[in-house]
């Protein structure tokens, strides 16, 4: 396309003048919301809270308005976000996700990554569902979790369920991302260990859809199956599930699995008879020398032996980085309000201007520089190009020239352990200005 980006601006602001079409779906007062003429409608407001940035509020006002002296207050903009709800912003992402997602396959399947993430949020003691006191200096803080279905060689995020920090439940977002997922073509579902559950094995092969899940060896799933006493293997388990614990079942345990009434299992009523039969792949393979990792999966082992499956593992690390780009490259740790309805705003925000983002970096062309490495377009300058181009600061004929001018070396096999300290959001009083 000759001018992809400004194609891809104007489908972003057509979904968002779609959705004011209905806005009894995505507004608190229907009747009385965005019925009288603001200086902040509904489309002003949404393109707004799209290209916040970690700057103060009254910052991102004035580059909204490009720095008009009559430009909306922030007093005006509180009272305006409050008529939306956060599901607009939710079905933003969706829309504009699927409407421009390329088709970038894996030996002929789309490749999905799911995992969670904690969000810090400012504090507030009183949300007993968000509110941790578990620090060394005895202050408190709050999280929220973000479960992501991320498209790993699109590089885009597809859908999202944000939970209280307390009551964090992957496997349960899992199956809720799954089953509303709107794709029809062949795919594979990585994920870490945490996700080895019969349910969620289940519910992705009524899906149609294949998975690949790492588990702790010995345990959890893995606990009661012969396994080969081998520090490699392929093995293949195939049994009939039940609620109820009879003789029968007590006597033929390699053909049967017991799922107890505290499991959560969506096809078979606790007390039924019904039995529900599946079958999987249980992988060990070496990682490196001295390490090894195991998956179960039902990909099957003619297309995909051990050393295909540790390379598509592998892949997976794709959403690890797209968490740390999402939370410190797009300011996910800066929001501008405290309001749980606000702050999920932000979030799915967030999550479409960082696809924004990623379609206009992937769209680049650039020349690789000759040396030792390979080289691939800065994320986070793209993400800067990507939102001052969403606010009008920089011309759709620049935007792709000005991506691929700022490359970064890709250096495989690097490593640095994890910096496991405690990062606390931006205080409202302290912003980049």
């Amino acid at each position: 396309m000759r001018n992809y980006p400004k194609a891809l601006k104007r489908k972003l602001l057509d979904i968002i003048c779609q959705m004011q079409e209905e806005l009894s779906k995505y507004t608190a007062d229907p009747k009385r919301d965005f019925t009288r003429n603001r200086k902040l409608p509904f489309e002003t407001l949404c393109r707004t809270i799209l290209s916040m940035s970690g700057q103060s509020l009254n910052v991102e006002l004035q580059r909204q308005f490009h720095y008009d002296p009559t430009a909306a207050t922030t007093s005006a903009f509180v009272q305006q976000r409050g008529k939306i709800l956060p599901a607009a912003f939710e079905e933003i992402l969706r829309r504009f996700t699927y409407q421009n997602r390329p088709i970038r396959r894996w030996n002929g399947y789309t490749l999905l990554a799911v995992d969670g993430s904690h969000v810090q949020i400012p504090s507030n003691f009183h949300d007993e569902a968000t509110y941790f006191n578990s620090t060394k200096d005895g202050r408190g803080y709050n999280l929220l979790h973000l479960n992501a279905l991320y498209d790993l060689e699109s590089q885009l995020y597809l859908d999202a369920v944000i939970q209280d920090g307390r009551e964090e439940h992957e496997s349960r977002a899992l199956v809720e991302l799954v089953d509303r997922s709107e794709l029809t073509e062949p795919v594979i579902l990585i994920a870490d260990r945490g996700y080895e559950a019969y349910n969620n094995m289940a519910h992705i092969e009524q899906k149609g859809w294949k998975y690949l899940i790492r588990v702790k060896d010995k345990r959890g799933i893995l606990s009661g199956l012969k396994l080969p006493d081998a520090l490699e293997f392929d093995a293949v388990f195939s049994y009939s599930l039940s609620k109820r614990l009879t003789n029968r079942i007590r006597q033929e345990p390699q053909k049967y699995r017991w799922i107890p009434s505290k499991v959560h299992f969506d096809y078979i009523r606790d007390a039924s008879d019904a039995l529900y039969p599946i079958s999987f792949r249980v992988v060990r393979f070496a990682v490196k020398e001295g390490l090894y990792e195991t998956v179960i999966t039902n990909l099957p082992a003619d297309r995909f032996p051990p050393p295909l499956l540790r390379e598509l593992y592998h892949k997976r690390w794709g959403i690890e980085t797209s968490f740390r780009e999402l939370k410190y490259t797009l300011a996910l740790t800066h929001f501008h309000a405290k309001k749980r309805p606000f702050i999920e705003q932000e979030i799915f925000s967030r999550m479409t201007l960082y696809n924004f983002a990623s379609l206009l970096r992937l769209h680049a062309i650039f020349t690789q520089p000759e040396g030792k490495y390979l080289y691939r377009v800065n994320a986070a300058f793209a993400a800067h190009i990507a939102r001052e181009f969403l606010l009008g600061f920089v011309p759709a004929a620049k935007v792709e020239s000005l991506i691929a001018k700022f490359l970064l070396p890709v250096r495989p096999g690097q490593q640095k352990p994890r910096n496991m300290r405690v990062k606390r959001p931006a205080s409202f009083q302290y912003r980049m200005i």
